[in-house]
């Protein structure tokens, strides 16, 4: 209901503009211009090429149309308002005819002095437009702020037109933009006698998108069918730059040439969201060969990041001392701006977020990750907990209410839910418990949680973003903080139990040759420190093994990894494993018989040892 109001506004705005220009057009002798004025993309070029010049032609006037942008002489302005005067006129006008005629004797004399560098004025002297008849024709000048004249001038050009010829102006720009301040707002006031502030309305943005793909029936008709959801999230994020928009929209047809009928609400969701938050900067300082964590956001994430936006408005919790994880802080930004409301339809494509910051689509990538999507459904057990773990929890009935506070409470017990959510269990049951609605007392809810966790070990995959948003804040009772140790802990286990596994992957690929080697490389980028999780002694062994090629690719490999010039602030914690490796193959040089080639691999590979482990030292931060 609140967006069908917003958009009857905007539309009855976008009407009232059409209806000031007609009568304005219908107007005789109107002796003043009309100023459109609005933001730069926000499609005012594009509604004079789309609406005002079909309304011009309705009223039986001619338009012309001339851009200011880049123009800094008078006489270069005078040149195009002649050419686009003369290219306005037809032949069934006798005052045209005569003047053509004069255009025409005068043809070689223009050429002459135009071969002999003669100024514009002498080429055009002869023609002389101010004896037109303008009656019949409305003007637009636009982007009168990218105007390189001094605005008194340029205003002054136009107004011997308006006020002397009756000249029916339309003028466009940015008034925001325009350099000389105090002197437009003096000549404004002679030209200009109203002004209409602009904004396209979210039809008119679609119809005109529409009109712009024609050509591409079945994209066209992928945006006719999906279009109230396109409304949506243009109202919904306040997206009224059309070149933005147009921006991700033509992202998203190159997508839909690839996959064509497989392209979901999601990814159009995902296109434009993506191509707004990177017209707007939300990417400037993301390092792309790096994990953002943006697929780590979801509903439990937002719903996290809600109860401790909720803390800190109640003064509950105070901010930690030590420094916010830059990524932290970039990812709360960005869903705190853009997912908010909207976390439900939100699902994370590298392949689009890549294209759409790099211009280059990996089509493969995509498909791979369609094929590897599965449709989110939501468990019973997980809906029941998300409806009463809720601010809303009160609209429920009491027999609704009942049932959910006594079903919750078992399966948390039972360990049916993730980790991260037993703070917030916690949390709610304490609150039902000080409220004297659930028997239990804050130490025996404290226990009873304590023991879920222990069994929701089992069934949880580890979520680095998750943790570091429930542990960034302090605990408002000594019994919360109790149970975020507890998940904390369990957190740190499965995560080394994970990269024990990954680290187990990473030395077998030394048997299995240089390309599955180069393969576990590239999955673990500067953020992730694999060599902390390996044993040297491990990784060693499978070194003996391996064959020429694959211990060539393991030196190009490590030299790569560590070449950045601060390496050490992300990977000083691989610095042991790097050492004690270093030194068992030194050792092993100095104790066996290796082959003469082996012999020059184990020699280069301790020296590459040697040197990345003094690099990363040097670059740690002190």
């Amino acid at each position: 209901m609140i967006v069908s109001r917003m958009l009857a506004s905007i539309l009855h705005s976008m009407k009232k503009i059409e209806e000031v220009l007609t009568n304005y057009i219908k107007t005789e002798n109107a002796d003043y211009s009309i100023l459109i004025n609005g933001d730069w993309g926000s499609g005012k070029s594009f509604f004079y090429e789309h609406s005002i010049k079909k309304l011009i032609a309705k009223e039986k006037y001619k338009p012309i149309y001339i851009s200011l942008n880049g123009i800094s002489d008078i006489s270069s302005l005078q040149t195009e308002f002649f050419l686009k005067i003369i290219s306005a006129l037809t032949g069934k006008e006798n005052k045209t005819m005569l003047v053509m005629g004069k255009l025409f004797s005068n043809v070689a004399n223009v050429a002459t002095k135009f071969f002999l560098k003669s100024t514009v004025d002498d080429i055009v002297k002869d023609i002389k437009v101010d004896s037109f008849n303008y009656s019949n024709y409305v003007i637009c000048f636009d982007d009168l702020e990218r105007c390189k004249l001094p605005i008194d001038e340029i205003l002054g050009f136009i107004n011997n037109y308006v006020e002397h010829h009756k000249l029916k102006t339309i003028i466009i720009g940015n008034e925001k933009e325009i350099a000389e301040q105090e002197k437009y707002h003096q000549q404004k006031e002679k030209v200009v006698g109203r002004v209409l502030s602009f904004q396209l309305d979210s039809n008119t943005i679609l119809d005109a998108i529409l009109s712009k793909y024609e050509q591409h029936s079945d994209f066209s008709q992928l945006l006719e069918n999906n279009r109230k959801y396109v409304q949506s999230i243009l109202i919904e994020y306040e997206i009224s730059n059309l070149r933005t928009l147009l921006f991700g929209i033509d992202c998203l047809r190159v997508i839909h040439q690839k996959i064509g009928d497989k392209t979901t609400p999601q990814i159009i969701f995902f296109t434009i969201l993506i191509s707004f938050a990177f017209k707007n900067g939300a990417f400037a300082q993301v390092k792309l060969n790096e994990p953002t964590g943006l697929d780590s956001i979801d509903y439990q994430f937002i719903s996290l990041l809600k109860h401790k936006d909720a803390q800190e408005r109640r003064g509950e919790t105070e901010e930690k001392d030590e420094k916010q994880n830059p990524k932290e802080v970039f990812l709360n930004l960005f869903a705190r701006t853009y997912l908010y409301n909207r976390v439900d339809e939100y699902q994370y494509f590298h392949s689009i977020f890549l294209f759409i910051n790099t211009g280059y689509f990996d089509s493969e990538l995509l498909s791979n990750e369609l094929k590897e999507l599965e449709p989110k459904v939501v468990s019973p057990e997980v809906d029941e907990l998300n409806t009463l773990i809720n601010p809303d929890f009160r609209k429920l009935t009491d027999d609704e209410f009942e049932k959910l506070l006594d079903d919750v409470w078992k399966k948390a017990l039972d360990g049916v839910y993730n980790i991260y959510n037993y703070a917030q269990i916690f949390n709610y049951y304490k609150f039902f418990s000080d409220k004297g609605i659930f028997n239990l007392s804050t130490q025996e809810i404290l226990e009873n949680i304590i023991v879920g966790l222990d069994k929701a070990r089992k069934s949880t995959i580890i979520n680095e973003f998750l943790i570091e948003n429930l542990m960034h804040f302090a605990s408002d009772t000594p019994e919360l903080e109790e149970v975020k140790k507890k998940i904390k802990s369990i957190h740190d286990d499965l995560q080394q139990e994970k990269f024990d596994s990954n680290a187990s992957e990473f030395i077998e690929a030394l048997e299995k040759g240089p390309n599955e080697l180069k393969e576990q490389f590239l999955k673990y980028s500067v953020a992730i420190p694999i060599f902390k999780y390996i044993k040297a002694e491990n990784m060693f062994r499978k070194m003996l093994k391996a064959d020429n090629e694959t211990l060539l690719m393991l030196d190009l490999l490590i030299n790569d990894r560590y070449r950045s010039v601060n390496i050490g602030e992300f990977l000083h914690e691989e610095i042991p494993t790097l050492v004690k490796l270093k030194n068992l193959v030194d050792d092993h040089l100095k104790k066996s018989t290796l082959t003469k080639l082996k012999k020059i691999h184990f020699d280069i590979l301790r020296d590459q040892l040697e040197k990345v482990s003094n690099h990363l030292k040097a670059t740690m931060k002190k």
